[in-house]
């Protein structure tokens, strides 16, 4: 596994228990201190036009450079979104970044960047919101090669691929995924699906 799939799977399985309470500050520090131990260097002295961050990968390892100054609602988003750029689109050669705008990506982005960036947004916004469950669960479930699933949990992963795909396509689903009742209902089903771990032989 590559340097960068285990800073991947290493985010997905801490996002599962990073308790997403408190103000914007505390959540902000909490998504620091979680890229932090998983060892990517975070950086808020610099000064970034047009930018919130940058994100950088080198043989030194991985970097996030974060605007100066931000307010802390603000410094939550970037946070966020750097958590959910790592998890989704991880720079990804030998020297390669990353960037994070202030504003909408330039007129000169590709498709299938605007295509990722919806992703990034989508569960960038879940996670700065304090709710990850407003984010499709394959965005930050990361499939981490162990036992083949049981029958719910592989509807489950059917259900995960088509939700994926129809929030890539449409911005009704997106919306309606971020409601919290919508959220809530699907949380339930995915629990029904997982059920108890059956009893050993």
């Amino acid at each position: 596994m590559s340097p960068r799939d285990e800073l991947a799977l290493t985010l997905s399985r801490r996002l599962r228990t990073l308790p997403f309470s408190g103000s914007a500050a505390d959540r902000a520090e909490r998504f620091r201190r979680l890229l932090e131990e998983c060892g990517v260097r975070c950086d808020e002295s610099l000064s970034l036009s047009g930018l919130v961050a940058v994100i950088l990968a080198s043989p030194r390892g991985t970097e996030a450079l974060i605007a100066a100054g931000l307010s802390e609602e603000r410094r939550c988003d970037t946070y966020a979104r750097i958590v959910a750029r790592l998890l989704l689109d991880q720079p990804a050669g030998f020297i390669d970044a990353r960037f994070e705008y202030a504003g909408p990506l330039p007129a000169h982005a590709k498709p299938d960047e605007r295509t990722q960036q919806i992703l990034v947004e989508g569960l960038a916004s879940a996670l700065a919101d304090g709710d990850i469950a407003k984010a499709p669960r394959a965005l930050y479930l990361l499939d981490d090669g162990g036992e083949p699933p049981r029958v719910g949990a592989a509807v489950q992963r059917l259900l995960d691929r088509w939700s994926l795909a129809l929030y890539r396509r449409s911005a009704l689903y997106r919306r309606l995924r971020a409601r919290p009742d919508v959220a809530a209902a699907l949380g339930r089903v995915s629990l029904a699906l997982s059920g108890p771990a059956p009893a050993a032989a």
